[in-house]
């Protein structure tokens, strides 16, 4: 787990919005937990929990007890400890008139308005950002001193709504205060690719794949899934900022300034023109509730970039990504994620991201605890976010002359061609 300590003079109120949904009964319940059991958590902390179902913080309580306990066992005395700090706050994400509810209270009822901050972590379907953030811009929360925000990707579904989005937040939030999280940037695995001493780059390459291969299928998150896609919730995102981190560890160019660093590899990339893309669906995937009957949705994707830089430009790469995969009996269990380096000299060399036994939760661990002192370095600047728009854009372009093909749940990524 990441170390840093903790200013325990720094009062910390963090809110989340949609905090009945999967990704904080999934991760974040258990995260937060091993924070405070790590003793790790600011002084004073409180977690509002801000959802639309009709229920008290004694009925949170439990249902954070639930959540963290199916995922292992743990000390019952520190875990009931633990949800004393949760409170439920009950609000429509779309109703403006909450917001103002919700921003006088932690104006006048937060101990961390006065002694310290207040963090808003954005953990909805991002079809709501647009709505949430306006609220948030018209309930003047720009008022409350120091405020941040943290959101969850995509960003946008392309790259003027990720523009307008990011207008409407820097009318309220200071930039330095704006989190954009993709936490498998997070995790000592994807940390370890610019640091391992024992994977040399030097060699001249001749192809790089990274993959995002997933057993699992979409099952009750076919409403917002539909809307974005699986190139929108892996590609646009994880695999490119793992790609851009092998490219920085071939090139040697880890200045310590890891964003602009990134974002100096992510500028050079753009479609392959020369290799034809593949988007697919899975037998069964209009069945899912929420998935459109009609829905030309791809769950997998493999794609083709090159570099225009010219250490870089004979290189091949490949994205590759997808749901419905090989079942958990396979190699990919349930989740692979990997870059593999192929060299002219036949030696191949890989970064295994995922699976890797007790990595679970460590990545929420970190964004939480680096949000909380404000360091950047494993959150993605919007102008990464702006150049891998730039290139998911050029992707769906490629993607308009090319039918969508079908392929059964449980088939190998190569089957698919």
């Amino acid at each position: 787990m990441h170390t840093n300590s903790m200013p325990k003079d720094n009062s910390t109120t963090l809110v989340i919005f949609g905090a009945t949904g999967n990704l904080y009964s999934d991760k974040l319940a258990k995260a937060l937990f091993l924070l405070f059991e790590d003793n790790k958590l600011p002084k004073d902390f409180k977690v509002l929990a801000f959802a639309r179902k009709d229920m008290s913080s004694d009925d949170f309580r439990a249902l954070t007890k639930e959540s963290i306990l199916k995922r292992g066992e743990v000390d019952r005395n520190k875990l009931e400890e633990f949800v004393q700090y949760i409170e439920y706050f009950k609000g429509e994400l779309l109703e403006e008139r909450d917001f103002v509810k919700l921003k006088d209270y932690l104006r006048d009822s937060s101990p961390a308005q006065k002694t310290g901050q207040i963090l808003l972590h954005v953990a909805t379907p991002s079809v709501l950002y647009q709505k949430i953030f306006e609220n948030i811009k018209e309930a003047n929360f720009k008022e409350i001193d120091g405020i941040k925000i943290l959101i969850e990707k995509p960003f946008g579904k392309d790259e003027a709504e990720a523009m307008l989005l990011e207008k409407i937040l820097t009318e309220v939030f200071e930039k330095e205060n704006i989190f954009h999280i993709d936490h498998y940037l997070a995790k000592e695995t994807a940390l370890n690719i610019l640091t391992s001493q024992d994977k040399d780059l030097s060699e001249p390459i001749e192809k790089i794949k990274v993959t995002f291969n997933e057993s699992n299928v979409v099952g009750s998150r076919g409403d917002s899934y539909d809307e974005v896609g699986a190139f929108r919730d892996v590609g646009q995102n994880h695999v490119l900022e793992i790609l851009a981190l092998v490219i920085i560890k071939k090139l040697g160019i880890n200045t310590g300034d890891i964003q602009k660093n990134r974002l100096e590899v992510l500028e050079t990339l753009h479609i392959d023109k020369q290799k034809t893309p593949t988007k697919a669906q899975y037998g069964g995937y209009l069945l899912h509730p929420g998935v459109s009957s009609h829905s030309k949705t791809e769950t997998f994707f493999r794609v083709f970039l090159k570099s225009n830089k010219e250490d870089l430009s004979m290189i091949e790469i490949e994205l590759e990504g997808g749901k419905g995969l090989v079942d958990m009996k396979s190699d990919i269990t349930p989740t692979t994620v990997c870059a593999e380096i192929y060299f002219k000299n036949k030696e191949k060399v890989e970064f295994k991201i995922q699976p890797v036994p007790g990595t679970v939760y460590e990545s929420y661990t970190r964004v939480y605890t680096d949000a909380f002192l404000g360091n950047q370095n494993v959150f993605v600047s919007i102008e990464e976010v702006i150049a891998e728009w730039e290139i998911t854009d050029e992707v769906f372009k490629a993607w308009e002359d090319v039918p969508l093909k079908t392929y059964s749940q449980g088939s190998k990524p190569e089957e698919i061609n």
